[in-house]
Formats: C-alpha cells, sequence, structure tokens
C-alpha cells in the first residue's frame, strides 16, 4: 500500500547505534531499505525513558511524508535513522498505525 497523506503514525522497534543516548523530541531522517535515497523527517517523542547506547525499544513515530517511499514501506520494514550522514539507529516496523 502506498500512504499518500502525510504525518503518519508508525511503531518500531528501535536499536540505538550511536555513542549517546536519544533522549526528548527525536527528530532524525528516516531512510527505508529498497526505497532508494528518499527519506523523510520523524519524529520520536522519548521524554519518559531516554534510549541509551545498545538498547532497543519499542516506540510510537510519525513519518512526516511517507508518500516518497511507494510500496517498501510496510510491516517489517528495515528503518534507518540518520542525523546528517551518521547513523543513529536502526529501527524495524512492527505496525502501521494509521495518520495523525
Amino acid at each position: 500500500m502506498i500512504y499518500h497523506k502525510k504525518y503518519l503514525i508508525v511503531k518500531l522497534l528501535i536499536e540505538n547505534m550511536s555513542k549517546y543516548e536519544l533522549m526528548g523530541i527525536y527528530r532524525p531522517q528516516a531512510y527505508v531499505s529498497g526505497a532508494k535515497s528518499y527519506c523523510t523527517e520523524c519524529q520520536i517523542e522519548l521524554y519518559k525513558k531516554p534510549i541509551e547506547q545498545g538498547e532497543t525499544a519499542v516506540l510510537n513515530a510519525v513519518l512526516y511524508a511517507p508518500h516518497g517511499y511507494g510500496e517498501h514501506l510496510r510491516e517489517g520494514s528495515l528503518v534507518t535513522l540518520r542525523n546528517g550522514v551518521d547513523i543513529e539507529a536502526k529501527a524495524v516496523v512492527l505496525e502501521i498505525v494509521g495518520y495523525k
């Protein structure tokens, strides 16, 4: 399925691969494997508990403009979260919740 509207909520299993903890309002660029070089901003709210280096967590995230991923965005897709050229985290889409 191709998602044409903005602000798609997805549930992600995220693994922190950076050298520091991820906390607060975390807004990386999200790349989906198979969708070539298309990316969009992703927002994850980490107020209650930050994700330490090497830890994993299941969280809801908002993809701002998911239409460019096409049919590559589905449950089980691998998502790479980047800050510039640095890969900060990798995630797997567990569930596509719906629109915000």
